[in-house]
């Protein structure tokens, strides 16, 4: 024992009590006589009968003794770590420490119990149950699973994924033939084209009330339909002009990669000793938007929307050549034509805010047959199935 505790010892058989110097003389009136039931009280207490033993951490009243006790707490051990030592070992429901001890009354136990381990905090959880051990194991591999989505060569194949289907016309994009110009037998023809308009305002629909804040609130998503055909009139006649004067920076900034490339090695094949002239004349009839469509680009909610767009235009264009050097039009090369052309534009929507981004030429397309619908909904079954299997796992 430390020089400031007072040890009470007791034998093998028959327990005495044992007082130190300072003990003693802090229990002893003035003339040396020991003074009844004044016994120093305890801080905590080891009980030991029979190879066990009391230690009594002594409060002392008197100034050296409590000078003793307060330098042998910064040299030793503090009341606190004993007290802490000392309640686990007891097994006590209320600490030792904190009663008053003396001789008629002791409120330490006469044996040491072993708590049951039915009434321990940290011993009375249950094991998971295996639906909870199933359930973690599968949060665990969709954690491993996510993660590995946003590593490098993952990150680098899904904007590869993205330019690839920017890059393509939707599949199931739909443009109707004018009315005189409908096959018979009309129905079929009529039918698909409805079936597929509907399935494309659906789409719109949905994505409208996903970007309500709230209910009573405007949406978010705006797609500004009233202005993708004067959009596609003024892309139609920037893209004819730059094509004609060979200006390669204003492609790059108005086509999608795909359709830059293609231009971009036209212009390279010219001939460097003639330059292309290029004239609107005028519109047979108003330019009409024929399909309005948009998709969500994979992994869903991550990758930014496409919104694709066909707009019919029938016009008058002149085309000719003019020598470089004298600067006078190459004979015979002037020509008028009257062209049915069906501009696609595509822009992105940002996922999240739903800002919308600039308006770009896809290129042209043809219009849409029965024979040239039907091998189109086989494409795009053949896709989903894909796309199912991938997702799954198996086969269909």
């Amino acid at each position: 024992a430390s020089t400031s505790i007072e040890a009470v010892l007791i034998g093998q058989h028959q327990p005495h009590l044992w007082l130190s110097d300072a003990g003693q003389a802090a229990c002893a009136t003035p003339e040396g006589r020991p003074r009844k039931n004044d016994v120093p009280k305890a801080w905590t207490i080891l009980f030991f009968v029979n190879w066990r033993f009391l230690v009594i951490a002594s409060r002392s009243v008197l100034p050296r003794e409590r000078q003793a006790i307060a330098l042998a707490r910064t040299t030793t051990m503090s009341s606190s770590t004993v007290y802490h030592a000392a309640r686990p070992l007891l097994g006590l429901g209320r600490p030792v420490a904190m009663r008053h001890q003396t001789l008629f009354r002791a409120s330490f136990p006469t044996t040491a119990r072993r708590i049951p381990a039915t009434t321990r905090g940290y011993a009375g959880a249950k094991p998971p149950s295996a639906d909870m051990r199933m359930m973690g194991k599968a949060m665990a591999a969709q954690d491993k699973k996510a993660s590995a989505q946003f590593s490098a060569r993952n990150m680098e194949k899904q904007q590869q994924q993205q330019q690839s289907l920017s890059n393509m016309l939707l599949p199931g994009t739909f443009v109707p033939l004018p009315l005189a110009s409908t096959p018979k037998p009309y129905y079929p023809y009529l039918l698909a084209r409805f079936k597929q308009r509907a399935k494309d305002l659906m789409v719109f629909a949905g994505l409208k009330l996903q970007s309500m804040p709230k209910f009573w609130k405007r949406p978010r998503a705006q797609f500004q339909t009233s202005s993708i055909v004067p959009t596609a009139k003024a892309l139609h006649q920037q893209l004819a002009e730059a094509l004609a004067a060979g200006d390669k920076d204003t492609l790059r900034q108005i086509c999608v990669p795909h359709l830059y490339e293609t231009l971009s090695a036209t212009i390279s094949r010219r001939k460097a000793t003639h330059k292309l002239t290029w004239e609107l004349l005028a519109y047979d009839g108003r330019p009409k938007l024929l399909s309005h469509r948009l998709a969500m680009l994979p992994p869903a909610g991550k990758s930014p929307l496409l919104q694709q767009a066909v707009v019919g235009i029938v016009s008058r264009q002149r085309l000719g050549r003019v020598d470089k050097q004298t600067g006078e039009p190459v004979p015979q090369s002037t020509r008028v034509e009257k062209l049915d052309e069906y501009l696609v534009l595509s822009r992105s929507l940002d996922p999240q805010s739903y800002k919308p981004g600039k308006w770009i030429v896809w290129g042209n397309t043809k219009v849409t047959t029965m024979k040239s619908w039907k091998a189109e909904e086989a494409q795009v079954a053949a896709m989903e199935a894909a796309e199912f299997e991938r997702r799954n796992g198996f086969k269909v």
